[in-house]
């Protein structure tokens, strides 16, 4: 999916399929064929010279939450990352990747941890120069998401359970928060039986709730292509008992504009919004 704003307004919405084989969990395999495809893609639409920012998919990166020991902030925290892999359980090499320690405001001295294969990002930068045009950043989804639902957490309870889900074609995906911070993910095969979904999602509270007992009220949030069925956030919220609601910056106003037809709705844009509010704010 393609977005450009014009402050908080739409300018250019599209979806583009990529023909196969050209990128894979979000790394280019083709790296020139998909240069090219970008760099046409935006002549056409009459994007010559944009800045480019992207959403890598939560299958291109890792993270975990780290508390560093001794209380303080290490002097060397990627040294430590690599010899605390195998307890911190990354499953990418963390020798081969770039590391992103995000300090937390909470004690002990935590930091959120992203870890994204450095032949990945290598690949965008190829790929994005073969496009002709400058590449500002490469984003996790997770940090964007988090970051998109932020002004939706403002004055909740401190012990609020968020359940952002996504729901897509082929498949679901959890993001849980807690204090506005990731703590755990799943996905699994997608569905659209309200209450399957419900099901599938409160086995996952379930289990988070043996791991972090003091978690309070859970709030559901939905996006992605498959959110849109009208009356599937409120099927969700009488098979779970709590509120939820479609995480939609069109609807919620933080976007302002028309999509065309067939651009994407709404409810797919929490990824790309919370991308470019590193921008707006």
């Amino acid at each position: 999916m393609a977005m450009a704003l014009k402050g908080r307004r739409l300018a250019w919405l599209e979806r583009l399929p990529l023909p196969q084989g050209l990128c894979q969990d979000g790394e280019p395999l083709m790296v020139e064929a998909l240069g090219d495809l970008i760099g046409d893609l935006l002549i056409e639409r009459g994007w010559v010279g944009a800045r480019l920012r992207a959403v890598l998919p939560a299958s291109a990166t890792e993270w975990r939450l780290v508390q560093w020991p001794a209380g303080q902030w290490p002097d060397a925290p990627e040294e430590l990352l690599l010899e605390r892999q195998e307890e911190l359980g990354f499953q990418m090499p963390l020798a081969s990747a770039d590391l992103l320690p995000l300090p937390l405001e909470q004690e002990p001295p935590s930091s959120l941890v992203v870890a994204v294969r450095r032949s990945l990002l290598e690949a965008w930068i190829n790929a994005v120069a073969v496009a002709g045009v400058a590449l500002d950043g490469l984003e996790a989804a997770p940090l964007c998401l988090c970051r998109a639902v932020a002004p939706l957490l403002e004055g909740a309870p401190a012990d609020q359970l968020t359940a952002l889900l996504q729901l897509e074609a082929d498949a679901a995906a959890l993001l849980l928060l807690r204090s506005g911070q990731p703590v755990y993910e799943h996905t699994w095969p997608a569905s659209a039986d309200p209450e399957l979904l419900a099901a599938q999602l409160q086995r996952c509270i379930t289990y988070w709730r043996r791991q972090d007992p003091a978690a309070g009220e859970l709030v559901v949030l939905l996006h992605g292509a498959g959110a849109a069925a009208a009356p599937l956030a409120d099927a969700l919220a009488s098979a779970l008992g709590c509120p939820c609601r479609l995480l939609d910056p069109l609807a919620l106003g933080w976007l302002q504009g028309e999509p065309a037809a067939g651009a994407p709705l709404g409810v797919e844009l929490a990824g790309l919004w919370g991308l470019a509010m590193t921008e707006l704010v």
